[in-house]
């Protein structure tokens, strides 16, 4: 199965993806790693993320003095976008082409999306796993600890015994994601102004992950339909 697009993420700063279960809150402290212990970003913190942009996205054309025209291609055949804040049911017409942009590009309880989003994964993986196999622990990887303290909404200082520590990656900065269609959505309700929704939101995004109070995970995300890396492949 071929890619349509690929995703390429540019971080600008440290960054932490965590598993989100939270468990006793330590869990969700630990960067989310592979079995071969390299960080990635998984597929479903992207496509959620894209899924939150992308929906912000067409409900601000819905206000914006753009001609129907342009407007209707992201709305289902009832005008709508589901799942929104005016409209809480989901697109049910059996016909996946005639549902809305979200229920198109991501899927709903009724819809199979039409897309997968495979876990993004650092470009030089290769060099990184080499590594880790030949030294059998995670300590070449060059993550760090970061220590916070919580502070209060309220009186604005620490709150006490609130002291975390939480896992960073400060040195992987180029992480690759692949994007593919589904094979169980026919015929394929994807077309090019869905794609050029999903790059645009994609290009909205600024940061990934936890800590983003404490400038964590800045990052760029861009959307190709050219893997970025073959240049650089043998």
């Amino acid at each position: 199965m071929n890619p349509i697009r690929w995703m390429q993420i540019e971080f600008k700063s440290d960054c932490r993806v965590g598993s989100g279960f939270g468990l006793a809150g330590l869990i969700d402290h630990i960067a989310v790693k592979s079995r071969n212990g390299v960080p990635y970003v998984p597929g479903s913190t992207l496509k959620g993320r894209l899924r939150m942009i992308c929906k912000q996205a067409v409900l601000a054309m819905a206000d914006s003095p753009r001609p129907e025209s342009e407007k209707n291609i992201y709305f289902s055949t009832r005008g709508i976008i589901c799942q929104s804040a005016a409209e809480k049911e989901i697109c049910k017409d059996p016909d996946v082409q005639k549902c809305c942009v979200m229920c198109r590009l991501f899927g709903s309880e009724m819809h199979g999306g039409s897309l997968i989003f495979a876990d993004a994964f650092p470009d030089n993986i290769d060099e990184l796993e080499a590594v880790y196999i030949f030294n059998q622990d995670q300590t070449y990887l060059p993550l760090s600890w970061r220590t916070n303290v919580k502070l209060s909404r309220q009186s604005r200082v620490s709150e006490p015994k609130m002291l975390t520590t939480s896992e960073v990656v400060p040195n992987i900065k180029l992480f690759t994601a692949r994007i593919y269609r589904t094979n169980y959505v026919e015929p394929w309700p994807t077309i090019e102004s869905d794609l050029a929704l999903l790059s645009f939101g994609a290009s909205c995004i600024t940061h990934l992950g936890a800590g983003k109070g404490r400038g964590l995970g800045r990052c760029i995300l861009t959307l190709t339909s050219e893997d970025p890396n073959a240049s650089h492949t043998g």
